[in-house]
Formats: C-alpha cells, sequence, structure tokens
C-alpha cells in the first residue's frame, strides 16, 4: 500500500540519514555505453532523417545508412558493430558516398571538388547542379504519389506559374541551347535537336492521318514539277482559318468533314483536286471566296477577292500580285543557274547544301516565304528571307511579347521596340517584321541582300561567293512591286530607273538615277566596275531571257 511504504521509508531515513535512501527517480542515470549511444543516435537519425539522401520522407528509399547497418549485421555484425563500421565508410552523412558515386558516374569527365561542395562537387549556380540533385527513380515515385493529391497538385500548378512567369527568359533561353547542343539526352542516343525533329515527322504524320496536308502549290506530273504561286497563296487562306483566335475566315465543316481518302486510307485534300473546289468565307464581310473562275457557284474569286475587299482595306494595290510576288521570287532565286568551274550550278542547291552544314539537318531550302505580320490576319502579305533568319525571328518575337507586356509605360514600350529593331536588322540577308502594327527593324529584304549577305553567313567558298555577287543583277524579277513604289517616293521617275526598283531594290534605282544625273558618281561606279567576264552587258540586262522590261502600268 502506498501509506505503508511512506511510512517505512520515513523510519528508515531516521534511523540512516534522510540522504542514504532515495526514489529511484531522483537519482541521475549513469551515461551509456558507446555501443548504446551509437544506438540512440543511429535511431534517432532515422527518425529525423527517415530518407536520408536529402529531400522529404516521401521521395527516396530507406537511407543507404540503415542499409549498409543491415548489411552488415547479415555478414555478422552485432548491432553496434554494424553502426560504427557503416560510420566510419562515410556513411554517418546519411548516404553521402552514394550521391557521390552517381555523380561521378553522371559527369565522368567533369571536375568535381567534393572539399569545396561535400555534397555534389559543384557550386549551386553550376549549369549541370540541378543534374547532379536530379534521381529518376525517387522523382517518378514522388510524382506518382503527388498525382493522387489534388491539393498538392492545385499547388504546384500555380507555383510553375509563378516560377515560369519570372524564369521564362532563361527558360527559354537554356531551351535554345540545349536545342543546339551535341549532348546526348539520357539513354536516348539523341541531341534534343534530333528528338524534337522526330516529334515534328510524328506531328506532321498525325495530321497526314487525321485531318491531311493541305496542297502547297508545288506539283509532279511524270518527271516534270510545276508549281503555281495562286496555289500557295491558297494555301496561306486555309492556314489562317486553323489559326487559334482567328474568326475571320472559315472554311464550312461541309468541306472539312468530306476530304476523299486516298488508296492509304488517308484524308487527301489533292485527290481530284478536292482542296480547288473548296470555299472560303469572309464573315466579316459575308462574302465566299473560290479560287477561280473555273469554280462554279457563287463566290468571289482569290485575285477578285484580294484585289477589292483587301484591297480597299489596306489601300494598297495589286494585293493578289504582291501575295504571288514572294512565291514566284522564291522559286526564281532558287532556280537561278550560276557558272561555277565549268558547270551550272542552281542558287537554290548552293545555299541548300551550306545551310545544311551549317545547321547539321538536311535543309531542303535555305529560302522561305515568310509572313511580315503572320498568317493570322495578313495570309497575303509575305517577302523573302533566309531560312535561319525567319527561324531566329521566332525568338526575338517571343522575347519582344514578354518585354512589352512588361514595360510599365509608353516611353519603356518604345525603347523596347528600338532594342528589338536593332536585334532584327541584325538578321542575315536582313527580313520586315511588325508587332501591335508597328514594324520592329528598318530592314527590307532584297535580293542582293539575301544573296550577298547569305553567302557570306553560310561561309561559303570565296570563289562562290564571288560569282553569286555577280549574278545578283540578272537574277530576274526581285522584290516585287512594292520596291517600286518605294523608289517612286524617293523621286525616281524614269520607267528604266522604276525597273531597276522592280528587278533588284529601291536602292538600285536610286542609285541608277544618281548614275545619270551625276557624272563625278558616274565616272566613280565605272571605275569600281567588276569583270563579269562576258556573263552581263548592256545588251542582255534587259533580255527576254533575263526578266525582260516588265510592264509598270499602273505604278504611281
Amino acid at each position: 500500500m502506498p501509506g505503508e511504504f511512506e511510512s517505512i521509508l520515513t523510519k528508515l531515513q531516521g534511523k540512516l540519514g534522510k540522504q542514504t535512501i532515495r526514489r529511484a527517480s531522483t537519482i541521475n542515470r549513469p551515461r551509456p555505453k558507446f555501443e548504446v549511444q551509437q544506438i540512440d543516435i543511429f535511431n534517432k537519425f532515422n527518425r529525423r532523417n527517415p530518407k536520408a539522401d536529402g529531400g522529404s520522407a516521401d521521395d527516396y528509399e530507406p537511407s543507404a545508412f540503415s542499409k549498409k547497418v543491415n548489411e552488415l549485421m547479415d555478414d555478422g555484425y552485432d548491432f553496434g558493430e554494424a553502426v560504427r563500421e557503416a560510420m566510419r565508410q562515410g556513411y554517418k552523412k546519411g548516404g553521402l558516398v552514394e550521391i557521390r558515386n552517381r555523380v561521378k558516374k553522371k559527369f565522368p569527365n567533369k571536375k568535381l571538388d567534393f572539399k569545396k561542395h561535400p555534397k555534389y562537387g559543384m557550386p549551386k549556380k553550376d549549369p549541370d547542379y540541378d543534374k547532379a540533385r536530379y534521381n529518376p527513380k525517387t522523382r517518378k515515385k514522388r510524382t506518382i504519389k503527388e498525382k493522387k493529391n489534388p491539393k498538392l497538385v492545385e499547388k504546384r500548378r500555380l507555383k510553375a506559374l509563378e516560377y515560369y512567369s519570372k524564369e521564362k527568359e532563361n527558360i527559354l533561353q537554356r531551351a535554345k541551347d540545349r536545342y543546339r547542343s551535341d549532348d546526348l539526352v539520357g539513354k536516348t542516343g539523341k541531341t534534343t535537336k534530333q528528338l524534337q525533329r522526330a516529334k515534328n515527322i510524328d506531328r506532321i504524320i498525325k495530321i497526314q492521318n487525321t485531318i491531311g496536308i493541305f496542297p502547297s502549290g508545288y506539283m509532279k506530273s511524270g518527271n516534270k514539277r510545276f508549281y503555281k504561286p495562286e496555289l500557295a497563296v491558297w494555301r496561306d487562306l486555309y492556314d489562317s482559318t486553323t489559326k487559334q483566335g482567328q474568326d475571320r475566315w472559315v472554311l464550312p465543316k461541309q468541306y472539312k468533314n468530306n476530304v476523299p481518302i486516298n488508296d492509304l486510307g488517308k484524308p487527301s485534300w489533292g485527290k481530284n483536286s478536292y482542296y480547288k473546289n473548296i470555299k472560303f468565307v469572309d464573315k466579316k464581310t459575308g462574302e465566299i471566296i473560290k479560287l477561280d473562275e473555273t469554280i462554279k457557284g457563287k463566290g468571289k474569286t482569290l485575285k477578285e477577292y484580294l484585289d477589292t475587299t483587301i484591297a480597299k482595306e489596306t489601300g494598297e494595290k495589286r494585293v493578289f500580285q504582291k501575295a504571288k510576288d514572294g512565291y514566284e521570287l522564291k522559286n526564281k532565286v532558287k532556280d537561278y543557274e550560276i557558272d561555277f568551274k565549268g558547270n551550272k550550278e542552281r542558287l537554290g542547291t548552293l545555299f541548300a547544301k551550306a545551310s545544311s552544314a551549317r545547321s547539321g539537318n538536311t535543309v531542303i531550302s535555305a529560302f522561305e516565304v515568310h509572313h511580315p505580320y503572320g498568317k493570322k490576319n495578313n495570309w497575303w502579305n509575305n517577302q523573302v528571307a533566309l531560312r535561319e533568319a525567319n527561324r531566329e525571328l521566332n525568338y526575338i518575337d517571343n522575347k519582344l511579347q514578354r518585354a512589352y507586356k512588361n514595360a510599365p509605360t509608353q516611353a519603356q514600350k518604345n525603347k523596347v521596340f528600338k532594342q528589338f529593331g536593332k536585334e532584327v536588322d541584325k538578321l542575315p540577308g536582313g527580313i520586315t517584321y511588325f508587332f501591335e502594327g508597328q514594324q520592329v527593324g528598318s530592314r527590307m529584304p532584297t535580293v542582293k541582300s539575301i544573296l550577298d549577305e547569305g553567302a557570306k553567313f553560310y561561309k561559303m567558298a570565296k570563289p562562290v561567293v564571288k560569282r553569286i555577287a555577280k549574278a545578283v543583277p540578272l537574277v530576274g524579277t526581285a522584290i516585287g512591286i512594292a520596291d517600286v513604289a518605294n523608289a517612286y517616293e524617293q523621286g525616281v521617275r524614269n520607267p528604266i530607273d522604276l525597273f531597276a526598283a522592280y528587278q533588284i531594290s529601291p536602292e538600285a534605282a536610286v542609285s541608277a538615277k544618281r548614275y545619270r544625273e551625276d557624272p563625278e558618281y558616274r565616272q566613280e561606279q565605272i571605275r569600281n566596275l567588276p569583270n563579269i567576264e562576258g556573263e552581263a552587258s548592256l545588251d542582255n540586262f534587259t533580255s527576254y531571257f533575263n526578266g525582260g522590261i516588265v510592264s509598270l502600268k499602273g505604278v504611281k
């Protein structure tokens, strides 16, 4: 009984002294043996770090430390000895040796400093730091678990959006660097560029299998190839109807749902010339648009629609012809032949080979038809540019959109335009780009700028560059009627000078005008004329085979 125990304890203390007999709870416990201390450390460590390789407990397997202790105990060590041996081998830091081994294996050629950076051998600012931390097995398990938690999924989504809004520039730059890198991705044995190319091919195949590929204007009959630029413009109108957010020009469902099926069981717009017989609708004006007069039924032809409705809206003339000009120019430039080492070489072949060598991919054409306003709302407006300039413009466009959006004042927005205008003007060959209705940069591509700058950009051999430079005045129709208007605004009136603008560039027309009117300038130009070696002369410059002098009717 408690009362009897207290009575006996009081009597004993009275006889022997108060400090002689004490309760066990008031006595200090003796210091545990070393082995017991190690066991306690081990248990506390595992309670604090159940996964012990860094990160949360949900991300990882049982720690390397505990695994090693169990392994040693299986080999005959008692518990205390196993703990001491595991600690001696370096596992006392929760799998540090295992982490280091993984990093060494992942970066066999990288200089790692584990003294200065004990865990990963590199500082956080190192571009490979995130790769060193990444463990695919644990990441996969964590992802599976996270997807089962709606709150965590939403939290991650919001966090990702916030991070992306702040770091978008850096994210895109890293993606760009990875795309251009020769490093292989994981166990794929391919570079990022090769993987992306495979994805693009898969996407094209998917489109081909589901909705079909709309013809581009290039056709083949027997061994001959034909090209009709009006069909390329027709394709641009179709592309506009597929752009997200564009709802003015539409292709009625009756046409999309009845695309013929070819012998392979796939939709074929070209079968029985189906794509030529469809009709688009302009929802703004209510007009129906058909390809040409051969198509029966109501509707304006493509030419009539562009030269009336769009011409009235834009204040421009010959809109249909201008829309074809880009495609015609591209075709003429790439098919033009020059003499080199006794052989005829097509400019398209020379440039495509050079572009392929530079990019590491097989490039079909180094010349592309670019749409300065995009196909979404101005599908008829185009020009020829170098492939690299056209592709690089995509990156500039992405950066400009973000910078413009984040600029708080109009003055800063204007500064953004000026800054990116300089970047656009650096692109090889020149290219025109409009953003928010305003032109970014000031350079327009001409045949001369495309060929001269392109040859240097692709680092072609000097003899080839020289032959291309000599061929520039002879390439045929150049940038189009727009250059004639440009030259006219600069005071050029003589038909021969205007033809120079049509054939080469507005600058050429102004130069020609000065050549006739300024004797000193004329003598200087004559002294600087290259030795064309019989390739051209004033007599054949306007010959039929070199394009001839075209009609300037309608130019004001």
